[in-house]
């Protein structure tokens, strides 16, 4: 299947240089402890330290998927220098508004519920509301992925152009855990069991651990392709 991919130009192999081998070690170990402080957690009832936590803002987890975010930013708009009219610019700004989405869009600290959304909400089934606020932040970066994406794919050429398309697929693999597992995480929100509990913190955990792992993948791709590439 892999074969099929890479035959109509889609490169979807992964070289696990030293660089990811890195950035996915740290990736395993915030998720082991975070495990261990969760496990604790259940069996005992002590709470998991705040520093730890996957699904909150402000915690080691979160500020290490900025630093990605940042770094894939950077190094794109590098390569932008280094190979330019290949739309890595349009990009590079993409990844930046999604780090600016991600830190300013958080509740502030020591806010326990979120202010009312200006442009109200619905809810699907009477489950949890959803606040058209979300859903227009998650339209903005759509809107600035297609535009950013559908620049490079039309500027782009040879090892560049097999390199967009590689990053699409990754953006789109963290699409699907920022946003398809996180509106799981928000309709299940407010079940009170201890088996509830439990799959709230394993869902969001894939969410946030997903996203981490995946920011990874694309933070050692952009480097790689910035080592590999001739200037243009």
């Amino acid at each position: 299947m892999l074969d099929a991919f890479e035959a109509r130009g889609w490169p979807v192999r992964i070289d696990f240089d030293a660089v990811l081998r890195f950035l996915l070690l740290i990736d395993l170990a915030l998720i082991a402890v975070y495990l261990g402080f969760r496990a604790n957690e259940f069996f005992s009832g002590a709470e998991t330290p705040e520093l730890f936590k996957f699904e909150e803002p402000g915690t080691l987890p979160s500020y290490w998927l900025y630093a990605k975010l940042l770094g894939i930013s950077a190094v794109l708009f590098v390569l932008a220098r280094k190979v330019p009219q290949q739309g890595f610019l349009g990009i590079s700004a993409f990844f930046l508004v999604l780090l600016l989405y991600d830190y300013f869009v958080e509740l502030p600290e020591g806010v326990e519920e979120p202010p009312p959304p200006v442009l109200g909400e619905f809810s699907i089934y009477g489950l949890r509301p959803i606040s058209l606020d979300e859903v227009a932040h998650v339209t903005l970066l759509l809107g600035t992925a297609i535009w950013a994406f559908t620049y490079a794919f039309r500027n782009a050429a040879g090892e560049n152009l097999l390199f967009v398309r590689r990053l699409l697929l990754l953006t789109f693999l963290l699409a699907i855990f920022g946003v398809g597992v996180d509106v799981v995480h928000l309709l299940i929100d407010g079940v009170e069991s201890k088996i509830g509990l439990v799959i709230q913190a394993l869902v969001g955990l894939t969410e946030d651990g997903g996203e981490m792992v995946v920011g990874s993948l694309i933070l050692a791709a952009v480097i790689a392709h910035w080592r590999q590439v001739e200037p243009g």
